[in-house]
């Protein structure tokens, strides 16, 4: 004789738009990635501009590029367990303080190529703390039959707000 199956009606997944509307936190989260990565983008751009046409060399522009990709490279196992141990709320929130107290003084000191190049060393380093401890909020904001729409979600904001302003950025170049 076979034993009778019982079978638990599954939960319905939120789709990406569901998600946002239906989940506040979440929404916040992935409002301020999609800010933080536009102000990334475009200060990376408007800091290549001026390297390029204040030193005419195309090795500083290279050395801010390097710069821009090995430090958080190089240091993001560190990050990666930093944003898992402290106050998540806290990190993003001094890191986009701090990352736009160094533009500022960026913007308003004109710093000679060394320091320009420790300044975007640091602020680089805080952009990928802030997205790794992001990532890291995610499963405590949603359900874990949400993730995989949510992980969608934040990457569909982050790689689609990076190429509008790399080429919006690239519209003003040649204008």
């Amino acid at each position: 004789m076979a034993e009778a199956v019982t079978v638990k009606p599954t939960e319905q997944k939120a789709d990406v738009l569901g998600l946002l509307k239906s989940n506040s936190a979440f929404r916040l989260l992935w409002l301020s990635r999609i800010v933080s990565v536009i102000g990334s983008s475009l200060s990376l751009v408007v800091l290549i501009l001026y390297t390029a046409t204040s030193t005419a060399s195309g090795l500083a522009v290279a050395l801010l590029m390097l710069v821009s990709d090995l430090a958080p490279t190089v240091l993001s196992p560190i990050l990666g367990t930093l944003s898992d141990r402290v106050d998540r709320k806290r990190v993003m929130v001094l890191c986009e303080l701090a990352q736009g107290l160094i533009i500022a003084s960026i913007a308003l000191f004109t710093p000679p190529l060394p320091i320009l190049l420790i300044l975007m060393g640091f602020k680089t380093v805080l952009s990928h703390l802030f997205g790794t401890t992001s990532r890291s909020a995610v499963p405590d904001l949603i359900k874990d039959e949400d993730l995989e729409s949510a992980n969608s979600a934040l990457g569909l904001g982050s790689t689609s707000t990076t190429t509008r302003a790399a080429k919006r950025a690239q519209t003003r170049v040649m204008i």
